[in-house]
């Protein structure tokens, strides 16, 4: 499995035997695909909240209700970001997302909380996560996703996923050759400006 890029991993189940979960590396998303977000929520009404305004706001949403769905539909559909309540019916947030830590190509999770009094029973894998404390706005939500996904797509990029070429709709950057193109029309940078794109 790691030969071919994927992972495997092994862990305890919470009623008792292990678990084994491994994935292969699926085809890489086109820069104008949407980001595709796991909102891991119990409450319905919170979860439909969430996301409809992911879908208005440009993300592909879907939507879990307890901790098994979660990690179910994380393996299966390998999401850019996970959005994870600790209070959840089967068990406890902490425990997905220890699931979640460690993983070779690891998401980004934000926790929702339903206040500060959930976060001090934190664990170490939580630590540096970012938390978002119920209620919240549509706004406030809307900035973290961008600030975390912003922050992961820079330590991927670092890691050696750099790609000398990135499409966004008809803009096209080529990072090897210093061109910027809209369409078939080259727009022209300075160096500095150049680094700051």
């Amino acid at each position: 499995i790691k030969a071919h890029g994927g992972f495997f991993a092994a862990g305890n189940d919470p009623e008792g035997g292990a678990v084994f979960r491994f994935g292969l590396p699926m085809e890489e998303k086109a820069y104008d695909e949407k980001r595709l977000i796991l909102v891991v929520e119990d409450e319905r009404t919170i979860s439909n909240f969430i996301c409809r305004a992911l879908t208005a706001n440009d993300y592909k949403a879907m939507s879990a209700t307890t901790g098994k769905e979660a990690l179910s539909l994380f393996f299966s559909h390998r999401p850019d970001l996970v959005l994870l309540d600790l209070g959840l019916p089967d068990m406890d947030g902490l425990d997905v997302l220890k699931e979640l830590s460690g993983l070779p190509q690891e998401v980004p999770v934000i926790i929702i909380s339903a206040g500060i009094g959930s976060l001090r029973r934190s664990k170490p894998w939580t630590w540096g996560r970012m938390t978002i404390v119920k209620p919240f706005g549509v706004p406030e939500l809307l900035a973290r996703i961008r600030t975390t996904l912003r922050r992961a797509d820079r330590i991927n990029l670092s890691q050696g996923e750099q790609k000398d070429r990135y499409q966004v709709k008809d803009l096209v950057v080529d990072t090897a050759r210093h061109q910027v193109f809209r369409g078939s029309e080259e727009i022209h940078f300075t160096q500095n400006e150049f680094k700051i794109l």
